[in-house]
């Protein structure tokens, strides 16, 4: 989906709030865990340490959602923080809210991944990380598709 499709699906006030609500609810990744960042892209930003990138992005389809990648044996592996919640045995996926039709839905969306992520990120970066990134199902490449023109 191009920026101009992507961008019509959320409100002004959520386009406007997105990169620095997750910059801000997202910081303790930089501060607390020496990671770089955030790359920025339109709704769409990424953290990245020696051995995981954390995307926090907005999608028409999916609302607020966060991957996680990282390389196990050779390949690069990404899988979305709610199927490691559930794998984790913390809770439903459900509890990771994904709704932005206004900036209140999008920062409690925005705060409840990133409780989750709080909790699960120890995990990710120990020796557990190539177990965590390899339950999903299977290798998610999630990529914004272009039309073909």
């Amino acid at each position: 989906m191009n920026d101009a499709n992507l961008l019509s699906w959320f409100s002004k006030p959520v386009r406007k709030a997105f990169n620095r609500a997750v910059a801000d609810t997202f910081d303790f990744l930089v501060a607390d865990y020496g990671f770089l960042g955030p790359e920025v892209r339109t709704l769409d930003l990424t953290f990245h340490s020696q051995h995981l990138s954390v995307r926090i992005a907005l999608e028409p389809r999916d609302g607020v959602f966060v991957i996680c990648g990282g390389m196990v044996a050779d390949e690069y592996r990404q899988i979305g923080l709610d199927d490691i919640y559930r794998k984790c045995d913390l809770g439903p996926a459900q509890d990771l809210r994904t709704s932005a039709q206004s900036t209140h839905s999008l920062q409690k969306s925005l705060a409840t991944h990133a409780e989750a992520l709080r909790r699960i990120l120890p995990r990710l970066l120990g020796p557990e990380r190539d177990q965590l990134l390899g339950i999903g199902r299977g290798w998610r490449n999630i990529e914004r598709k272009t039309p073909a023109g």
